[in-house]
């Protein structure tokens, strides 16, 4: 019931009993009327708890809220017992304090020199006609950069060809001291056979060797004629030199016919040479080099034999299975 309604009903109450005492002369007057009912308000307790409940409700709210708040800025948590992300903060902020400061500096150097680039402005189309100058400079050196290469690459196809051409001609010279190493050889065989007395008869023709000019002498075109060895002595010797499954001949002109390549006794350069298996086939088939020398490596256990190219016999030879040593076959040349 609300206070208003108390109120009208106390008003009503107390209308009655006035109505009734002057209708009733039989009442005394010392006879005591009931006191009206009290018109203040009688609900202080409740509607006080009810404010301090919601007093005590939003304060805890609003402590939530708050440290909701803090957690958020404090990356999720709501300690604050380390001081790192303070400190690493104001480093933070100390970096772009001089970050902001270098920035500051580089600022004021741009613009002084943008002045000074200001007072310099007639200086700048000189700059770009000597820059022009410098370039076409350049590309004329360039070009002739290519002409020389053009030039130097010519220059050496040239020397290739001269060299092809020598090589040919160093090939015909060797094989012309193994004649001329061959005829002394059977020279001295006449005088020994002979007498003193035939032996200094035998005159010898001198022998001029025209000039050759080198440049315009194609390899093609300077054939040599094989000259038909005669090999009086052959020796098939092991040698550590060699590897165990490997052999090497060595062709060389033996002038004194002793069968030793001595002094300055020439190699016989280009002398091909064939193996041949125990079955007939050809296993390899090498030149000898600048030094005389041929060499046979990788060879299978087995029976050899080695030819010429003609397929004249020189030696026969056995490769045994893990040999420590190689073989060397000497090969000496009298005519």
């Amino acid at each position: 019931m609300s206070v208003q309604q108390e109120h009208l009903n106390a008003v009503s109450t107390l209308a009655k009993s006035e109505a009734k005492a002057e209708s009733s002369p039989l009442i005394a007057d010392h006879v005591k009327v009931a006191a009206p009912p009290k018109l203040e308000y009688n609900n202080p307790s409740r509607d006080s708890l009810a404010m301090l409940g919601a007093a005590i409700g939003g304060a805890l709210l609003g402590v939530f809220l708050t440290l909701l708040v803090l957690a958020i800025v404090n990356r999720g948590t709501i300690r604050f017992n380390t001081t790192g992300q303070i400190r690493a903060m104001q480093e933070t902020i100390v970096a772009v304090d001089q970050n902001v400061g270098a920035l500051s500096a580089n600022l004021d150097t741009v613009v002084a020199r943008l002045e000074g680039l200001q007072g310099q402005a007639d200086v700048i189309p000189g700059l770009q006609t000597e820059i022009n100058a410098a370039k076409t400079e350049i590309g004329a050196a360039l070009s002739e950069i290519g002409a020389a290469q053009e030039t130097l690459k010519a220059q050496q196809s040239q020397l290739g060809e001269m060299n092809d051409s020598i090589a040919v001609l160093d090939v015909g010279r060797q094989k012309f001291d193994v004649f001329t190493g061959a005829l002394a050889g059977a020279l001295s065989q006449m005088s020994a056979l002979d007498g003193p007395a035939e032996a200094a008869a035998v005159e010898v023709a001198a022998v001029e060797v025209a000039p050759v000019d080198v440049a315009p002498v194609e390899a093609a075109a300077v054939e040599v004629a094989p000259i038909a060895p005669v090999l009086p002595t052959v020796t098939v010797a092991a040698s550590a030199d060699v590897a165990g499954d490997a052999v090497q001949v060595v062709y060389f002109a033996d002038a004194n016919g002793n069968g030793i390549k001595e002094g300055e006794e020439a190699s016989v350069v280009g002398m091909s040479l064939n193996l041949v298996d125990a079955g007939g086939a050809i296993v390899a088939s090498v030149e000898t080099d600048e030094s005389g020398a041929a060499l046979f490596a990788g060879l299978a256990a087995g029976n050899y034999s080695l030819t010429t190219a003609e397929g004249d016999a020189i030696a026969s030879l056995t490769v045994a299975e893990g040999a420590a040593q190689g073989q060397i076959v000497t090969v000496p040349v009298v005519e």
